[in-house]
């Protein structure tokens, strides 16, 4: 719940800069974390947050920022999508999401917020930086060709 509530503080410190803010949880963010995340956002009339969208891929392209895990998958859906992102590796004990959102920040395909800028209270500036300044992957030379390409991706 803790990067929920940074996340939460920094959209609140850029409501200005949004038309509507949909927080998709994922079904895995336990009831209780979700629903102190609902209390935290009932006041602001531009946030929804929803446990699950099936049309998750829409809500990429549509959006004019795009906050997310940096597993491998939802990087795949990212470059797919060519959406403007910051995504936060969350992996611990393992460093393979730092590694790759790392390789994809270098290439200008992302921007990332480490567990460590989170907590530091970053994630806000970043944010405002994003939506003043959109990372248009279009003009990075990444074309997917889907997940049998992704590794060629993160090679320098």
């Amino acid at each position: 719940i803790k990067i929920w509530e940074q996340i939460v503080n920094a959209i609140k410190k850029n409501m200005h800069l949004w038309d509507k803010v949909i927080l998709i949880t994922g079904p895995y963010l336990e009831q209780k974390d979700y629903v102190r995340l609902c209390e935290a956002v009932k006041q602001e009339s531009k946030v929804q947050v929803l446990r699950y969208s099936s049309n998750m891929k829409n809500w990429m392209k549509a959006s004019n920022l795009f906050i997310g895990a940096a597993g491998a998958n939802m990087l795949t859906e990212i470059l797919s999508t060519q959406c403007n992102s910051i995504v936060i590796p969350r992996q611990i004990s393992e460093s393979e999401q730092l590694i790759h959102a790392g390789l994809l920040e270098k290439r200008k395909a992302v921007r990332m917020c480490t567990l460590e800028d989170i907590y530091q209270g970053k994630l806000d500036k970043m944010v405002r930086e994003a939506m003043l300044s959109p990372i248009n992957i279009e003009n990075v030379n990444i074309k997917m060709g889907g997940a049998n390409n992704y590794y060629k991706y993160l090679r320098l």
